[in-house]
C-alpha cells in the first residue's frame, strides 16, 4: 500500500460517518419539504395564492433564496431548503478540511505522516481526495432520497432532476473543502484557518444576499458558490452550466493548497502571526469573570 493511499484511507475513515449523517439529513429535509407542499397546497388555486403572496417578496429572496417558482413542488422545495442545506454543507466542509489538515499539524501527527515517505503536497492531495469522497457521499445520499420522495405521484421528481438537485447542493461543501484546504496553508493554527474560512463563507453569503436584492444585482450570483447553486434552478429549469465555475474553482483552490503545502515548513503558516501577545487580564481574577470572558463572544453572536 502506498503512503498516499494509506493517508487517504485514514482521512476517509474520519469523515464518512459525518458525511453519511448529513446525506440522510439533507435528503430527509428535501423529502419532507416536497411532501408537505403537496399535502398543504393540494389545489392549483392554493398554489396560485402562495405565488401571489410570497413569489415576489424580495425580503424573502434575500433571506432564504429563490422564491420565483414557489407555486411548483420543485420551486417550493428549493426555497425551503436552500439556506439550510447550503450553509450546513459549507460549514461541515470547512470544519472537516481544517481538522484533517491544519488540525493534524497542531497535534503533531501531520509530521509523522509526511515522515513516512511522502511529500506534504502529496499528503495534502490524498487528504483532499478523501474529503471530496465525503462530499460524494452527501451527493449520493441526497440524490437517492430525493428520487425516492419524487416517486410520489404528486411530487414527480425524476432521476435526472434529483441528481442535478443533489449536485447543486454539493457545490457548497465541494468548494469550501478547497477553501478550508487553502486557509490551512495560510494560518498557523486550526483556529486561524477556520476563522479565515468562516470569514470567506460570510462574505460569499452576503454577496448572495445582495445579488437577490434586485434585478440590477443579479449578476453577482456568478461571484459566489451560493449563487451557482441558485443559478442551476434545480427541479424547475435544471441548468447545469453553473457547475463549470464550481468545478474550476475547486480544482484551482485544491491545486493552490497543494503547491503552498510544498513551499512551507510543517507547522508554519504563510500569514505572519505573533508568538507573543500583551496580557489581557480581563476575567482572570475570578471563576465568574473567566466564564464571562470565555462565553461572551458566543453570547454576543
Amino acid at each position: 500500500m502506498s503512503v498516499e493511499w494509506a493517508i487517504a484511507r485514514r482521512s476517509f475513515a474520519q469523515v464518512w460517518i459525518g458525511a453519511t449523517t448529513w446525506a440522510v439529513v439533507f435528503g430527509a429535509t428535501i423529502a419532507a419539504s416536497a411532501l408537505t407542499y403537496v399535502s398543504t397546497f393540494a389545489t392549483a388555486a392554493s398554489r396560485h395564492q402562495i405565488a401571489l403572496t410570497t413569489g415576489r417578496d424580495t425580503g424573502l429572496a434575500v433571506l432564504l433564496g429563490p422564491v420565483s417558482a414557489i407555486d411548483t413542488v420543485g420551486g417550493y422545495t428549493v426555497y425551503k431548503c436552500f439556506v439550510f442545506l447550503t450553509s450546513i454543507g459549507a460549514i461541515w466542509a470547512i470544519l472537516a478540511a481544517t481538522r484533517l489538515l491544519r488540525g493534524q499539524e497542531d497535534t503533531g501527527s501531520w509530521l509523522l505522516l509526511v515522515a513516512a515517505g511522502t511529500r506534504p503536497s502529496r499528503a495534502t492531495g490524498a487528504t483532499l481526495a478523501s474529503l471530496l469522497a465525503g462530499v460524494s457521499i452527501i451527493f449520493t445520499g441526497t440524490a437517492a432520497i430525493t428520487f425516492l420522495a419524487g416517486r410520489h405521484r404528486d411530487v414527480g421528481f425524476g432521476l435526472g432532476a434529483s441528481m442535478l438537485y443533489a449536485l447543486s447542493i454539493a457545490i457548497a461543501p465541494m468548494v469550501f473543502v478547497a477553501v478550508g484546504a487553502l486557509t490551512s496553508q495560510l494560518g498557523r493554527t486550526r483556529r486561524a484557518a477556520t476563522g479565515l474560512s468562516l470569514g470567506i463563507f460570510g462574505v460569499m453569503f452576503v454577496i448572495r444576499m445582495i445579488a437577490d436584492s434586485g434585478a440590477a444585482t443579479r449578476w453577482l450570483l456568478w461571484a459566489t458558490p451560493f449563487g451557482w447553486t441558485e443559478l442551476m434552478r434545480p427541479l424547475t429549469h435544471n441548468d447545469a452550466w453553473p457547475l463549470v465555475p464550481a468545478v474550476a474553482t475547486t480544482a484551482l483552490l485544491c491545486c493552490t493548497a497543494m503547491v503552498l503545502a510544498a513551499h512551507r515548513d510543517v507547522g508554519a503558516g504563510l500569514l505572519a502571526s505573533r508568538d507573543v501577545a500583551p496580557l489581557r487580564a480581563f476575567g482572570l481574577g475570578s471563576p465568574m469573570g473567566l466564564a464571562a470572558r470565555l462565553e461572551m463572544p458566543a453570547l454576543a453572536g
